[in-house]
């Protein structure tokens, strides 16, 4: 029998338990190493959204809000949705069909924020009275929205919000290593250890930085060692943080 798990327990997981947790409950194909970009790295810092989706058929509430900084995983959460739940997805940024001619389930909008307020308002009501759920994901927060009109702002603003927190060392850690066996990056430790300390702890930035060392790594040996970090980061110093901002990131000690 699968044992269900509290958030707080999920955020209490070492990297390796918690991937085995998920495997098990949500049958991904997480055996095949090639896949990097279409699976959601799970760790503390996405711990609720991951229970939410391991609950999604007994979940209560049908409105859900899901916020996270760009690169977070919000795409891959779309397509594991999808697929895993067959919701129908639409993206805010593509043409958008009259409310009457869409499917009778559960309805995800990616970037919610540029969806028409009106189309969206009705949207709303349509999946309220239909029984469905409605899922918008966004880069903003629901405050960060500039409504059109009290009505949606009410809605909106109902809705349960999950959010996708800042990477925190683990997550970092083992987002960079992902990423750069997605490369065919051999590297040393070290070298992984030294980048995540002195680069903007973003979920772009570790993107960009990888990718970068990556044509870096191009014309030099292919292994990523600590003298290669080093003279990358002597190329990008304005992806270098200050002393006082590498004493700010977010560690395991700093948890709550």
């Amino acid at each position: 029998m699968i044992k269900s798990r509290s958030i707080h327990q999920l955020g209490e997981m070492g990297p390796k338990q918690f991937v085995s947790h998920f495997r098990q409950q949500l049958l991904l194909p997480l055996d095949y190493p090639q896949r990097y970009h279409g699976e959601l790295m799970y760790g503390a810092p996405n711990a609720d959204v991951c229970d939410w989706l391991e609950r999604y058929n007994e979940w209560p509430l049908h409105q859900i809000y899901i916020t996270g900084p760009e690169k977070s995983g919000k795409t891959t959460l779309t397509s594991m949705i999808q697929e895993k739940e067959s919701t129908f997805v639409l993206s805010a940024k593509a043409l958008l069909p009259p409310i009457s001619k869409l499917p009778d389930k559960d309805i995800l909008i990616d970037d919610a924020e540029y969806t028409p307020q009106e189309w969206l308002f009705h949207l709303i009501n349509h999946q309220f009275l239909s029984h469905h759920k409605l899922i918008l994901l966004s880069a903003k927060a629901p405050y960060e929205w500039l409504f059109e009109t009290k009505d949606l702002e009410s809605r909106i603003k109902a809705f349960y919000v999950f959010t996708i927190q800042p990477m925190d060392d683990t997550l970092a850690r083992q987002l960079a290593f992902k990423l750069l066996a997605s490369r065919s990056i051999d590297y040393d430790d070290s070298a992984v250890d030294y980048l995540l300390l002195r680069i903007n702890r973003t979920y772009r930035a570790l993107f960009e930085a990888i990718a970068e060392l990556d044509t870096f790594l191009l014309h030099k040996h292919k292994r990523l060692t600590l003298a290669q970090v080093r003279e990358y980061l002597s190329h990008n110093e304005d992806l270098t943080l200050t002393e006082r901002e590498r004493s700010d990131l977010p560690t395991e000690s700093s948890k709550s």
